[in-house]
């Protein structure tokens, strides 16, 4: 499964040195709006690849839109286009992973009881918070369901 740091670095390594030199001028700056600068001791040894992490670390799931909207103002359409259609791929990517599990079990004792059911959502990264899941004990039948 290819990752958004992945394509990032795709896109890094595609560049030439002065358009790799601007780009990170573009992140020091900060000239993408709504999104924080990444301070200039951060980036000023930075190799492609922790350009990545640092975009990561920064903007989060926002790296992608930034990254973008830098290559825009560059000029580089055509890579900006490639990043965009990579993008997509890792978010379709990311849908499988999304899913809904509904769970029911029965309580010990209470025959025919209909038990307790809870849904659990996966997001993008493949966090699953299971609350009510977390730190249980099952006895006896459990069911789980994935759509």
């Amino acid at each position: 499964m290819t990752t958004i740091s992945e394509v990032l670095l795709f896109i890094l390594e595609d560049m030439r040195g002065e358009e790799f030199k601007k780009f990170k001028w573009y992140l020091k700056e900060g000239v993408v709006n709504s999104f924080s600068s990444i301070p200039v001791c951060k980036l000023e040894k930075a190799n492609r690849e922790d350009t990545v992490d640092l975009m990561k670390d920064q903007y989060k799931q926002d790296a992608g839109k930034v990254a973008e909207e830098i290559l825009r103002k560059m000029q580089q359409n055509s890579l900006a286009e490639q990043l965009q259609k990579k993008l997509l791929q890792v978010q379709n990517q990311s849908v499988v992973v999304d899913s809904t599990v509904s769970t029911t079990s029965h309580v010990p004792g209470a025959p025919g009881a209909s038990g307790i059911q809870q849904t659990i959502t996966a997001g993008e990264s493949g966090k699953v918070s299971a609350p009510v899941i977390s730190g249980g004990h099952f006895s006896g039948p459990t069911t789980f369901t994935f759509n």
